[in-house]
Formats: structure tokens, C-alpha cells, sequence
């Protein structure tokens, strides 16, 4: 088995996709990790043996994809939410990764980790992956760095020790604001329904024309 996924990678690509999967339907009090899961098994998978890897064509694919899927499902409410709240929206998340940037030049310095890692501690730590992807391209494209492997280590590293905690903390501050300001999702999404496209329930349409114009 070991030698079957180091000799195919694209087959264990979908054994850690499927098992991803499974993990996260998995509920409890009815809460789930969703796709987050596949990160955690193939963590596990990856600390099993060191020489599991996938092609590089497959983590740009893979980000392509990703950016692409949350500009299709993300692109009507994004464009709604800037008109009326843009400028606000905008400051807020400005302000939040003011903050986290903050957090990780502290522990850059309190902890005396390398750049490298701290810089994937950050990504990680607002599960930004598109950032991790960049960072990674920087270093392959860049001419001023000695040993471009060992830093593309570091940045994974980082990233996937604060990865995790990125998901699992903001589930639980979810959780808490929610208790605390006993949200109702089912009265918001009446609420919102005249400014944002949350109240769509039909699924399929028939017209039938009777008349020729």
C-alpha cells in the first residue's frame, strides 16, 4: 500500500479527497468540519510518510478551482453586499488582518521563529489559502532566494499548524456569538430576503408559450 501511493499520487489525491468527505459529514451537536476535513486527513496521511506528494500541476489547478467556484457562488450577493455596505465591509476586514498581521510580526519576534513560517502562520491563521499560493509562486519566481525548497517548507509548515486552529477558532466564536446574540437564522433570512439572493427556494421553471410574437 505504501509503495502503491508513493507511485500514484493522483490515487491518493482521491483516497484523501473521499475519506475528507466521510470525515467531514461527520456531525456533532450538529456541527461538522465540511470540507475542512480534507486538510485534517491529509495531515494525518502526510505525517504517516514523508514522500506522499501530488504534482505541482495539481495545487495550482486545485487553486484555480477554488477561486473560481467562490467567484461564481459568491459573485450576486458580493456585488449587493459592496453597494450598501461596501465601504464598511471593506474596513472591517481591513482592520481584521491589520490585526492578525500584528499577531504574527509579535510572534515573530517573541518566539524568534523564521520569516518563512511565521508568513504561513498567517496564512494559515485566516485559512487564506490563495495567500499561501502566491507567497509559493513568489519564492518559485524570485532570484534572491539560496534555498527556495526549504522555504516553501517553512511556509506549508506554518500553514498547516495554524490552518486548523483558523477553522476550528472561528466555529467557535461562531458558536458563542451565536448564544450570545441569540441569532435566528431562519427570522434573518426573511429579513434579508429583499436585499441579498437568500430566499430563492425554486429549483426549476417551466414556461409554456402560447402565443407567437
Amino acid at each position: 500500500m505504501k509503495e502503491l501511493f508513493e507511485n500514484n499520487p493522483i490515487f491518493l489525491l482521491f483516497i484523501v479527497a473521499a475519506l475528507g468527505y466521510l470525515v467531514g459529514s461527520i456531525k456533532i451537536k450538529g456541527n461538522s468540519l465540511g470540507v475542512a476535513a480534507v486538510l485534517f486527513v491529509g495531515l494525518a496521511i502526510g505525517a504517516i510518510n514523508p514522500n506522499y506528494n501530488v504534482p505541482q500541476i495539481i495545487f495550482d489547478l486545485g487553486l484555480v478551482l477554488f477561486v473560481y467556484s467562490i467567484g461564481l457562488k459568491s459573485g450576486p450577493a458580493f456585488f449587493m453586499s459592496f453597494r450598501k455596505n461596501g465601504v464598511k465591509n471593506v474596513g472591517f476586514v481591513l482592520f481584521m488582518l491589520t490585526i492578525s498581521a500584528g499577531l504574527a510580526v509579535a510572534i515573530y519576534y517573541i518566539l524568534g521563529l523564521d520569516k518563512a513560517t511565521v508568513t504561513g502562520i498567517y496564512a494559515g491563521s485566516t485559512t487564506n489559502t490563495p495567500a499561501l499560493a502566491s507567497v509559493i509562486d513568489l519564492v518559485n519566481k524570485g532570484t534572491g532566494y539560496a534555498d527556495k525548497s526549504t522555504l516553501q517548507e517553512h511556509l506549508v509548515i506554518g500553514y498547516t499548524y495554524s490552518y486548523p486552529m483558523g477553522v476550528l477558532g472561528v466555529m467557535v466564536a461562531i458558536k458563542i456569538m451565536e448564544k450570545l446574540m441569540k441569532v435566528d437564522y431562519n427570522q434573518e433570512k426573511i429579513n434579508l430576503k429583499n436585499t441579498y439572493p437568500v430566499y430563492d427556494d425554486i429549483i426549476t421553471s417551466s414556461a409554456l408559450i402560447t402565443k407567437e410574437q
